[in-house]
C-alpha cells in the first residue's frame, strides 16, 4: 500500500510542469531603469578640477523647459537638476547658456549663476536651491553673457534680437536678492555689429567684428575700451572668439577650422600658438588648480580619435590617440561639443579629462586615455522600438511537444518518457543556471555570433521569451540594441550622416541558429528624393548590405526587403499593410 502511494504522489510530481511565476512584492518593479536628459546644450566642469561636477543645460524632455543638471564627473550619476522655466514661458528660444561660480557671502557655500533667454537665476551650488531670479521687462534680447559678478552686483550682456546688428547692452542686477538695478537699455560704445560675443572673469567683453578683421574690447569696471587686430589665416576670416575665464588671453577661430591662442593686448596681439585648420576639428581649453592653462584640438582620425594638446607654461604639445575600439567616426560622428578638465595628481604630475559631446548624442568622459564612463543619450529619442528573441536551440526531447508523437505512445511510455524529459531539464537548469555562473568568463561565443556580443552578455535564449534584445531608431540616427533583462547597450550603429531614419522591419525574426535579419529604411540625406536602405544581424548589430534606392518608403509595399544575396532572398516579402 504504501509502495503505491509513493509512486502515486511522484508520479504526480513529475507530470506536473513547471513554470515561471511572478511573486507579489515583484509585480511593478522595474528590471532596469535607464535615465537620459536628452542632447546638451552646454557642458562645463567645475573651476576647481577636485569638486569633480558637470554642468550641464539641457531642453527638457517633459514641457519643464531648459533644465540645469549637476552631475558627478566619477561616475556620470545626477547630483541635482533644476527647471530655469515654468511649462507656460516660451518667450526664451534661444538655448545659448552662460553659467557663473560666485561666493556672496563670503563662507564656504558656493553659489551658481545661470542666464539664458531673458532671465539670470541663481542657485545653491551644493543642492541646486534656487535663491533668487531677475526678468528683463524686454522680450527681445538673446545671447545673454555674465560679464561680471561680486559681492554687490552683477553686469549681463544681451544683444537685441530684432537688429541686425547685434549690438550688445548692459544691464546690472542685485547680487544679493536679484532685483534690477538697471535693464537693458543702450548698446554699449564702440562695441557694434559683432558676429561673435564672449566674455571672461574679469569681467572683460570682446566683440569680434570679422569683416573688419579686429575684436573690441570693454571692461565693465573701469569702462576700459581697447582694439586689438586678428590676422587672417590665409583668405580665411575669424568667425568667433572665446576668451579664457581666468586668464586674459582669447582663442580665434576662423572659416577653415584654424585657430590661434592669442593675448589681448591693444592692436596687434601676440599669438601664443597656431591649430592648423582640420576637417570635423573642434578646440577646447582648461586650466587647472595651479592656473596652469591647457588648449586642445580634438580631431577624428581613420583610426579613431586624436587629441592635440597645447600647454601654455611649457609651450609643449602632446598628443593623445584614442583607438577606434574606444571612439570611431563610424559609430560616433562628428565631434559636437568638448569639455577641458586638466588637474594635478598626487605626485605632482598633471592628468587630463576630456567630456566630449558626439553627433550621436553620446557622451563620453576621457581620463588618461581611457573611457570613464559614457552615456547614450540619443535613447531619449527613441522613434520606433521592436523586440527580438535571442534564438533557442531545439530540446533533444522536443518531440514530446508534438501531438502526434504523444498519441502514438501509451500511458506508461508516456509517464516514463516525461520523467526522464523532466529529470534531464531539472538538472540541466541546475548546472547550466545563470545565477551559479562566476562571471563573463565562463561564457562561450554563440555560433551566430561574429562581433563577440555573447563573450559580453548574457545571450542565451530561454523557453519562456523573457531574454530579448530590443531594438531602437532613434532621431539623431543612432540604431541601438539594448538587453531586456541588464539595461545595458549590446551594440549600436550610427547612420545620421547618412538618412533620417523612419521605419524598422524584422525580414528575418526567428530562427534556431541565430541566423536573423532586419532592415531599417530612411530618406537619403545625400541623395534627395532617394531611400537609405540597411539590412542588419538584430541580435550583434552587424551589418548584412545597404543601397541607396529611388524608391519612396511609403511605396515599398509588396517589395522584397530581404538583403540581397541573403538566405531566403526568394521569399514573399513584407506585405502592403506591414511596408505601408
Amino acid at each position: 500500500m504504501l509502495a503505491r502511494l509513493s509512486f502515486f504522489f511522484l508520479s504526480v510530481f513529475v507530470c506536473l510542469p513547471f513554470a515561471s511565476s511572478l511573486y507579489e512584492d515583484q509585480a511593478g518593479l522595474n528590471d532596469f531603469h535607464v535615465q537620459n536628459i536628452g542632447k546638451p546644450t552646454s557642458l562645463l566642469f567645475h573651476p576647481d578640477p577636485h569638486k569633480r561636477r558637470l554642468f550641464f543645460a539641457t531642453a527638457s524632455l517633459s514641457g519643464r523647459g531648459k533644465i540645469v543638471r549637476v552631475w558627478n564627473a566619477a561616475d556620470g550619476t545626477l547630483v541635482w537638476d533644476q527647471s530655469t522655466q515654468s511649462e507656460t514661458d516660451d518667450s526664451r528660444r534661444d538655448m545659448k547658456f552662460s553659467i557663473r561660480f560666485t561666493d556672496v557671502n563670503g563662507g564656504d557655500a558656493e553659489e551658481l549663476i545661470v542666464a539664458t533667454g531673458n532671465m539670470v537665476q541663481m542657485y545653491s551650488a551644493s543642492n541646486g536651491r534656487k535663491m533668487w531670479e531677475w526678468k528683463s521687462k524686454k522680450n527681445n534680447v538673446k545671447d545673454l553673457e555674465i560679464l561680471h559678478s561680486d559681492a554687490k552686483s552683477l553686469h549681463v550682456v544681451a544683444v537685441d534680437s530684432n537688429k541686425v546688428d547685434r549690438e550688445p547692452m548692459l544691464a546690472k542686477i542685485s547680487t544679493k536678492d536679484g532685483s534690477s538695478l538697471s535693464d537693458f537699455g543702450k548698446a554699449i560704445e564702440g562695441a557694434t555689429k559683432c558676429d561673435s560675443l564672449s566674455s571672461n572673469y574679469a569681467g572683460i567683453l570682446a566683440c569680434l567684428q570679422s569683416s573688419a578683421g579686429s575684436v573690441h574690447f570693454f571692461k565693465a569696471e573701469t569702462g576700459k575700451r581697447w582694439t586689438s587686430s586678428v590676422a587672417t589665416q590665409g583668405s580665411n576670416e575669424a568667425i568667433s572668439v572665446e576668451l579664457l575665464k581666468n586668464h586674459e588671453m582669447m582663442i580665434v577661430r576662423y572659416v577653415n577650422q584654424a585657430a590661434v591662442l592669442a593675448s589681448l593686448d591693444a592692436n596687434a596681439v601676440k599669438v601664443f600658438h597656431t591649430f592648423e585648420g582640420q576637417p570635423g576639428s573642434l578646440i577646447s581649453y582648461g586650466s587647472d588648480k595651479n592656473g596652469d592653462v591647457l588648449v586642445a584640438q580634438a580631431q577624428p582620425t581613420s583610426k579613431g580619435l586624436e587629441l592635440k594638446s597645447f600647454h601654455l607654461k611649457t609651450q609643449e604639445v602632446v598628443t593623445h590617440e584614442f583607438p577606434s575600439s574606444i571612439w570611431s567616426k563610424e559609430e560616433n560622428g562628428g565631434i559636437e561639443m568638448m569639455a577641458m578638465n586638466p588637474y594635478v595628481r598626487k605626485d605632482g604630475s598633471g592628468g587630463l579629462r576630456v567630456l566630449m559631446l558626439s553627433e550621436n548624442y553620446a557622451m563620453t568622459l576621457f581620463q588618461q586615455g581611457s573611457v570613464l564612463w559614457e552615456r547614450h543619450e540619443s535613447l531619449a529619442y527613441i522613434s520606433e522600438t521592436e523586440m527580438v528573441d535571442l534564438p533557442l536551440p531545439a530540446l533533444s526531447h522536443n518531440e514530446l511537444l508534438d501531438e502526434n508523437v504523444i498519441n502514438s505512445l501509451n500511458p506508461i511510455s508516456r509517464l516514463v518518457r516525461r520523467c526522464i524529459a523532466d529529470l534531464s531539464d531539472l538538472i540541466d537548469f541546475i548546472l547550466k543556471s545563470p545565477q551559479l555562473q562566476t562571471g563573463p568568463s565562463t561564457r562561450q561565443r554563440a555560433a551566430w555570433d561574429g562581433v563577440g556580443v555573447s563573450l559580453q552578455h548574457d545571450m542565451s535564449g530561454d523557453r519562456f521569451g523573457f531574454n530579448k534584445i530590443l531594438v531602437f531608431i532613434t532621431a539623431p540616427g543612432m540604431v541601438v540594441g539594448m538587453h531586456s533583462q541588464t539595461g545595458k547597450i549590446v551594440w549600436k550603429k550610427f547612420y545620421g550622416n547618412d538618412a533620417i531614419l523612419e521605419r524598422f522591419f524584422l525580414t528575418k525574426a526567428t530562427s534556431p541558429d541565430g541566423k536573423l535579419e532586419c532592415l531599417v529604411l530612411g530618406r537619403s540625406k545625400q541623395n534627395s528624393g532617394h531611400t537609405f536602405v540597411a539590412w542588419l544581424q538584430p541580435l550583434t548589430g552587424a551589418e548584412i548590405s545597404r543601397k541607396v534606392t529611388a524608391i519612396c518608403p511609403c511605396r515599398l509595399s509588396g517589395c522584397d526587403l530581404h538583403a540581397p544575396g541573403a538566405a531566403g532572398q526568394n521569399r514573399p516579402g513584407v506585405s502592403g499593410a506591414a511596408a505601408d
